[in-house]
């Protein structure tokens, strides 16, 4: 199976640099230059808390169609620059081919379905993990749950095990799931805290040693799956939505995981968050439901209010 990741920052550059390592026929993709430039001299380090250390080389271009047709298409691009990859992508795209997204946030497959014409071809996936770009080549990466992916169609098919094989060869737990609008929704109730944790400049390991901090953590959570509930969709632990962020923050403060959340990297980077896919995903569905969601609606307005004083567009 030939494999094209699209966008090589964090996510991208963690896969590619475990898929390489396992012996997959898998290239990377990215508009950086001097990123293209760096991963080809270097290769990619993943780190981990503990200080262990494993250098993967890597084949990435800049060039889309040097790349050729492949089987599979990974998404791992800003929510915001989705469709723009997608469309950048059709070169190397064929009639078989499935495209993943592994991104933050909801709404990215309904993007690539509208992009590509073909909802059958998409998946989304969730992966609860943190990783700190160190360098263009040198990722921290603090693992809490790996991925579980599934088709937007809800037909899981042999395809998508085949798939789930080859990732696995390469380090991770992988689960198929029929049912990705649930795991999306999943990771968004947790996701909620990445605004609060850039609000507050906050680490990972430091969150939930502050019991307001926590509180309104909560608040933002119970907003995230009201207005999932209420849209038919199924959670993981919707009678529990706090036990699942709970278990990845104890085991991130237990390793030393010195992670950030991705709106304070990309804050202090100079770069537009997905704060609208996130908190600001579950404001707009509590407008649609009439649902009150005042903790996600200030977290949103607080966070673009930080973009706004650093000019970020």
């Amino acid at each position: 199976m030939r494999i094209a990741i699209i966008g090589s920052g964090a996510i991208g550059g963690l896969f590619g640099a475990r898929l390489s390592g396992s012996g997959a026929d898998v290239m990377l993709f990215d508009v950086s230059k001097p990123l293209v430039e760096a991963i080809t001299r270097e290769g990619i380090t993943i780190e981990t808390p503990s200080g262990e250390k494993n250098t993967f080389p890597v084949k990435i271009t800049d060039d889309i169609a040097a790349i050729g047709e492949v089987d599979l298409v990974v998404i791992c691009v800003k929510g915001y620059h989705t469709q723009s990859a997608v469309k950048g992508a059709l070169p190397i795209i064929g009639k078989e081919t499935r495209i993943l997204s592994i991104q933050n946030g909801v709404g990215n497959i309904e993007t690539i379905a509208d992009t590509m014409g073909n909802p059958g071809r998409v998946m989304g996936g969730s992966m609860k993990s943190n990783i700190l770009p160190i360098s263009f080549t040198h990722l921290l990466y603090s693992k809490g749950e790996d991925l579980v992916f599934g088709p937007m169609d809800g037909e899981v098919r042999q395809v998508h095990h085949d798939i789930a094989e080859i990732i696995q060869k390469s380090g991770f737990q992988v689960k198929v799931t029929d049912n990705i609008q649930g795991a999306l929704w999943t990771k968004v109730s947790h996701n909620v805290m990445n605004a609060l944790a850039a609000v507050l400049w906050m680490t990972n390991d430091e969150f939930m040693n502050y019991p307001s901090a926590v509180s309104v953590w909560e608040m933002a959570v119970k907003e995230a799956v009201d207005v999932a509930v209420a849209q038919g969709i199924i959670l993981d632990e919707a009678e529990d939505p706090w036990a699942g962020p709970r278990k990845v923050y104890r085991m991130w403060h237990e390793t030393g995981s010195k992670g950030k959340a991705t709106t304070l990297q990309d804050l202090e980077m100079g770069r537009k968050t997905e704060v609208d896919i996130i908190n600001g995903a579950v404001v707009e569905a509590g407008k649609r439901l009439n649902i009150p969601t005042p903790a996600n609606d200030m977290l949103t307005l607080l966070v673009k209010a930080m973009e706004e004083k650093r000019q970020i567009g």
